[in-house]
């Protein structure tokens, strides 16, 4: 009798172990997968300002409602795209610039926002109770920051009314947003 709770006993072991080390395999090839996206999206030619409409991006809000940059540039004269990612340490540096500046009540009326990851909410979700931040964060599809030649996370991209390009920073910068703001009141239109 205790030779076979011994062996349920290490049976049991063996298969808790099994399961963590599937986990653990899963978890690293989706990040293998991730920096490999990266790494193809840093072989594309850096952004060029004003060179052509950008396509329309499609961002899942947390409420996980659906709305298009095309939408948002109809109310709007420009749009600022905060591309990131829950896995890029300097994200989380902007990430925690923006919410202890409050940042987000500095956005010009006259343009709209958005921190976007290629992430799914699930992943989002847990970052943010990790980190403790409460910033809206968007989901884009992965394909996108290639779309548009984006090379490196964080990269920040204004785009005007006319889905152009208006300015980007790449890398983190703490008075990135603050440029593009000054840029915004410069060529709002009276």
């Amino acid at each position: 009798m205790k030779k076979a709770f011994k062996l349920i006993g290490v049976i049991l072991i063996l298969a808790l172990a099994a399961y963590g080390a599937y986990s653990l395999v899963v978890k690293s090839v989706s990040y293998i997968r991730y920096e490999r996206q990266l790494s193809s999206i840093s072989a594309l030619e850096k952004i060029q300002v004003g060179a052509a409409p950008v396509p329309n991006i499609i961002l899942s809000a947390p409420d996980g409602n659906k709305i298009t940059l095309y939408d948002e540039l109809k109310n709007k004269d420009f749009v600022i795209l905060s591309f990131g990612s829950i896995y890029c340490d300097n994200c989380h540096k902007e990430y925690r610039a923006l919410e202890s500046a409050d940042m987000l009540k500095k956005v010009p009326s006259n343009s709209a926002f958005f921190l976007v990851v290629p992430e799914g909410r699930a992943f989002i979700e847990q970052f943010e109770k990790d980190l403790n931040i409460h910033l809206p964060i968007y989901v884009i599809d992965k394909d996108v920051p290639a779309k548009l030649g984006i090379s490196k996370i964080p990269t920040i991209v204004l785009i005007g009314k006319d889905k152009k390009i208006k300015m980007y920073q790449v890398g983190y910068k703490e008075s990135a947003l603050e440029d593009m703001f000054q840029y915004i009141k410069k060529n709002a239109k009276h």
